[in-house]
């Protein structure tokens, strides 16, 4: 593939009509050309090269898919595509790991506490007394640093006494207070009672949804990647994540790489009066109350 870049810095088109006139560009297949004189009142006839498609870059996304309507973009996959390679990214780095806790298990204990603890019941079944003697010096070490750790950690929780979530963990933490899940009274058939109590308001609605044409001289509201930014910097991190599995605390520590691509999805919808589908799927789970539901 041939490649020309041309740089015309000129005030006006009379190079670039130059370069129309001299048909030295027939023999290359893409063109790439800068020009400070370039705005939206040069038509694209100015700019226009005999067997070639222009692509200008000097106009906003809306202005551009208003001027060739044409080109279209499937909104759909597009985010889709996006919300996926995102999703593969936070497989790829994140690393699966199992915890196991016993009921009776102290709030201390710690992975060098356990260590401590087979490293001395090791030394017992050997028959080792001085191995012994030291392991169990050892263990009672940690078994006062972690003790003085948990300590420390539950004493954090009541150091800002306005972070009343905090110092509700730090309660729970002192009482081993746990939370039982609720079971359900009811027979089975409570599922379909709740989708079909949550769906009726589409059951009802026979009217098919129609796709308003805004005005010739509307000005489509656009976004800046300024705010997009700032938005995403804004997640919350507890948020549990959607059906895309994407946690909250990716688009708050990535909003810098993000928030190009985001931005101009949110303008395409915006420009095309059109949300992704995938972007209006979310979880809803119905939490069971103790009493009998009426």
């Amino acid at each position: 593939m041939m490649i020309k870049s041309l740089n015309l810095e000129e005030k006006n088109s009379q190079s670039f009509k130059a370069v129309r006139l001299s048909h030295s560009y027939c023999f290359d297949d893409l063109i790439l050309n800068t020009e400070k004189w370039l705005s939206d009142r040069v038509p694209d006839a100015a700019v226009q090269l005999d067997g070639f498609t222009v692509f200008r870059a000097n106009r906003n996304a809306a202005l551009c898919r208003r001027l060739q309507p044409t080109m279209t973009i499937n909104l759909e996959e597009y985010t889709t595509s996006v919300t996926g390679y995102i999703g593969k990214c936070i497989d790829d780095v994140t690393v699966s790991k199992t915890v196991t806790t016993c009921s009776n298990q102290k709030p201390w204990m710690t992975a060098e506490v356990c260590a401590l603890l087979k490293s001395r019941d090791s030394a017992f079944r050997a028959g080792d007394k001085e191995a012994l003697r030291t392991a169990r010096a050892k263990l009672s070490r940690a078994i006062r640093e972690a003790k003085h750790a948990h300590a420390q950690r539950i004493y954090g929780h009541f150091q800002d006494s306005g972070d009343s979530r905090r110092m509700w963990q730090g309660i729970q933490a002192i009482t081993n207070y746990k939370t039982t899940p609720s079971a359900c009274d009811s027979d089975a058939s409570l599922p379909d009672a709740l989708n079909d109590f949550y769906a009726r308001f589409e059951a009802q609605n026979s009217t098919a949804a129609r796709k308003t044409i805004p005005p010739p001289n509307d000005q489509v509201f656009c976004l800046s990647m300024a705010d997009v930014r700032r938005t995403l910097c804004r997640v919350n991190p507890r948020k549990s994540a959607g059906p895309d599995n994407i946690p909250g605390r990716v688009p708050r520590e990535c909003a810098e790489k993000l928030a190009a691509v985001f931005t101009d999805i949110f303008n395409i919808s915006l420009s095309s009066a059109v949300v992704p589908p995938c972007l209006k799927t979310t979880t809803i789970v119905p939490v069971l109350k103790k009493s009998i539901v009426s």
